[in-house]
């Protein structure tokens, strides 16, 4: 292959500078010292603006997906009348449609985008009764929702999603998460 083809590979994974109002975009490239400069908290979600203890709820009665789905809407209704519930249902349902988000361990994870919400929030709800999830009947107990505003041209919600799934990988808060009759120690989870 020519050099040329091989630098312009090469510049395609270069750090672009953007005039001074814009904030440089990130890169693979590991020569980059921007790159190197990321800490810990750049790389992971700052829970206390999306989760408060009021999205949390225990022992809620549900008997089916399409129940719990309703369920969050009124649930993120009541936290923001101006949401329109019919399109958020309707999100909640396509999402599904798409592919399952139960993620296992009795777990799901329904995420959305729309307009008419204003500000990213996150619902915890767990179960009295693990619910049949997705078309594969596995058991479900336990949703944690994040709804996302439209246009998320940051794409927060996938730093959030990466941030959920790092807290679920320990076994400790999973046991939470589950059995905790505590909102606060469930909050204490995500918000440090």
């Amino acid at each position: 292959m020519s050099k040329t083809f091989w630098d312009s590979i090469k510049k395609m994974f270069e750090r672009v500078d953007l005039p001074t109002k814009q904030t440089p975009i990130l890169t693979n490239n590991v020569h980059d010292q921007s790159n190197r400069e990321r800490t810990k908290a750049d790389e992971t979600s700052d829970f206390s603006h999306v989760l408060k203890e009021k999205n949390i709820e225990l022992n809620v009665e549900v008997s089916s997906q399409n129940e719990l789905l309703k369920y969050l809407v009124d649930s993120v209704k009541t936290l923001d009348p101006m949401i329109d519930g019919e399109k958020i249902y309707g999100k909640y349902l396509l999402r599904e449609q798409q592919d399952s988000t139960n993620l296992g361990d009795g777990i799901a994870l329904p995420h959305i985008q729309d307009e008419s919400i204003k500000q990213m929030t996150m619902l915890i709800i767990r179960f009295d009764k693990p619910i049949k999830w997705g078309s594969d009947g596995q058991k479900v107990g336990l949703i944690i929702s994040l709804l996302t505003p439209l246009p998320d041209d940051k794409f927060d919600h996938v730093k959030y999603l990466a941030s959920i799934s790092q807290i679920l990988l320990n076994k400790k808060n999973l046991y939470i998460l589950g059995k905790s009759g505590s909102k606060t120690d469930i909050l204490n989870l995500f918000v440090k």
